[in-house]
């Protein structure tokens, strides 16, 4: 009979041992961290060579996958220094999933993960240190599709894994092998297990212990000796009695669970006191009574529709009086007519004008045109005044209208075209600004109550809202370390939600600079979408300044790289950041952009 557990004898809940797990005559545990049912060293067959490096996790040889195959053999070379301390758990993905615990470099591929073909198998490995800081979750590996085999009779039954409360037990071992004379005394056993054995949560031992009872009902004995009920102490670790077994009572985080059904509605409550009515003020912010609450009533002009239908064409009016055409006298000037307006047609030499025009003033039927010149000899404006056409019968007004039904428009905008009927003439027109407009997209700042963590996401504008940009320019500012965390090696860049992968930004393992204690250190990171390629720049420096716009001037160990990729994935920017990164109290994030 194989004893029960120590972490279940820690629990107090069993006085005696019975069996947790029987396996068949060729199968038996392999070593003590792979508890999975395997085959006889010599029956082994090695599947697939997976080789690990970082968070990447990639199949260097593959073997023909059968379906039904027991004792199976991964084996797994580990690269990376990094992995040399790390407590490794596998996870097999295929007709199940299955967790390997305290793997080694050979893995025994879990039966029920091949028990049906068609699909394919994958893996990944999941590794923590001694003291929980460091997690390093790689990408999964394909290692082939399961495919159909023979199975005598038609029977595909393979013989079960370990569930994880015998893989626990088997870890522990036999209490008979327990260096204390006292082998009978709970409290010996449970002393020796927690002192040598790994961190065992109460939530855990919980399931453990509701698992091994639904597998093993047990039977009436006689009452046994009262144990000592394990505490939690005010270090968090636990304790028997008044001895600190050094263990902590608490794991690691594990991942959110799914968010639970919404529970059913409660009794209506009283009548609150009736709140403050916002207001908007003169400077166009929301107002709580007479409180300034800094946040602007209108959000962010949206993107413009599109362009309507053109509406029928009226019937023709009667043809306006001429203008006069403007033309260059022998002089060089402009001429209305005979009359000189004493403003050259030409700019000053050796620079081409920009001639635009200024304002555009519609005169009444029967006036006289007329032309004006300002601004410039270099940008000269030519202000002109139109006489509107005499009115025609049914139609709209007739004549030569150049304001070109714009209601208001600025010196210096072009006017675009907005709208053409069916034969390509132009209906409409706006005015635009030219060239691009760099803003401030957003602004972070760690504070001084906040937890540290591993990852930012920019996807929101001052204003909290969506932000669509053509070109990003992210600061970062990461002031002198003082915590406890071990500080990271690896530091991804973020683009649209993307990490690593393809398409992926190709700023990779080197985007921001690894925290110091000694000085503070930034980086600067630029992408840029406009074009036929994606654009990305980084500009890390060690200990280099900034000033209130986070403007970077670096220093003489400051390093600049630049990368060129073919995809347009990235293209608008609605997200970015990085990850695996350390952030912090104190830390500042400044996003710059132009928007699409």
């Amino acid at each position: 009979m194989t004893p029960l557990p120590r972490c279940l004898l820690a629990a107090g809940l069993f006085a005696t041992s019975p069996a947790l797990y029987a396996t068949s005559g060729s199968f038996a545990c392999k070593v003590a961290g792979c508890t999975y049912p395997s085959r006889r060293k010599d029956d082994e067959m090695k599947i697939a060579e997976v080789r690990v490096s970082g968070c990447r996790c990639e199949t260097v040889r593959l073997e023909p996958i059968p379906r039904g195959i027991v004792g199976a053999v991964v084996a797994v070379e580990y690269t990376d220094p990094a992995w040399d301390s790390l407590r490794k758990t596998v996870v097999f993905r295929g007709a199940a999933t299955k967790d390997v615990l305290d793997a080694g470099n050979e893995i025994v591929i879990p039966a029920e993960v091949v028990s049906k073909a068609g699909g394919s198998l994958y893996m990944g490995v999941y590794g923590v240190d001694a003291e929980n800081h460091v997690a390093i979750p790689t990408i999964w590996t394909e290692l082939g599709v399961i495919q159909g085999a023979a199975a005598p009779s038609g029977d595909a039954s393979t013989a079960p894994s370990l569930p994880v409360w015998a893989q626990i037990q088997a870890m522990v071992g036999d209490l008979g092998t327990l260096d204390t004379e006292a082998k009978s005394n709970l409290v010996a056993a449970i002393n020796e297990a927690l002192t040598t054995g790994g961190e065992i949560a109460p939530a855990e031992v919980q399931r453990i212990v509701e698992d091994y009872l639904k597998a093993n009902p047990p039977g009436t004995g006689a009452d046994g000796k009262d144990g000592i009920t394990p505490t939690i102490g005010k270090n968090g670790n636990w304790y028997l009695g008044s001895t600190d077994t050094g263990k902590p009572s608490r794991g690691a985080d594990g991942t959110p669970g799914a968010t639970g059904a919404p529970g059913k509605d409660g009794a209506p409550g009283a009548d609150g006191k009736d709140g403050i009515t916002p207001t908007i003020g003169k400077n166009g912010n929301w107002y709580l009574g007479s409180t300034d609450t800094g946040k602007p009533s209108r959000g962010a002009g949206g993107t413009p529709g599109a362009a309507g239908a053109s509406g029928k064409d009226g019937s023709p009016g009667a043809d306006g009086k001429d203008g006069i055409t403007p033309a260059i006298g022998e002089n060089g000037n402009w001429y209305l007519g005979s009359s000189d307006t004493g403003k050259p047609s030409r700019g000053a030499d050796g620079a081409v004008p920009d001639i635009q025009i200024g304002t555009v003033t519609t005169l009444p039927a029967g006036s006289d045109a007329t032309a004006s010149m300002g601004g410039t000899a270099e940008n000269p404006l030519l202000n002109l005044g139109i006489p509107k056409g005499a009115d025609g019968q049914g139609g709209g007004s007739g004549g030569t209208d150049i304001s070109l039904g714009l209601t208001s428009a600025t010196v210096g905008q072009t006017i675009k075209v907005k709208a053409v009927d069916t034969d390509g003439k132009p209906t409409a027109w706006e005015a635009v600004e030219s060239g691009e407009k760099w803003e401030k997209i957003a602004e972070i700042i760690i504070p001084d109550d906040a937890e540290e963590s591993n990852a930012l996401t920019i996807d929101k504008d001052i204003n909290g809202q969506p932000f669509s940009l053509l070109k990003a320019r992210l600061c970062g500012k990461f002031p002198k370390y003082t915590g406890g965390s071990t500080i990271p090696n690896v530091m991804f860049a973020m683009l649209n939600g993307k990490t690593t992968g393809n398409p992926s930004p190709a700023v990779y393992t080197s985007l921001w600079p690894k925290v110091e204690t000694a000085r503070l250190v930034g980086a600067v990171y630029e992408v840029d979408v406009s074009g036929v390629q994606v654009i990305e720049s980084v500009l890390r420096s060690a200990g280099g300044g900034w000033g209130e716009n986070m403007g970077m001037y670096g220093s003489s160990s400051s390093t600049y790289v630049k990368y060129f990729t073919d995809s347009l994935w990235a293209k608008p920017i609605t997200s970015i950041g990085g990850t695996g990164m350390l952030i912090y109290p104190g830390c500042k994030f400044v996003l710059y952009g132009v928007r699409a």
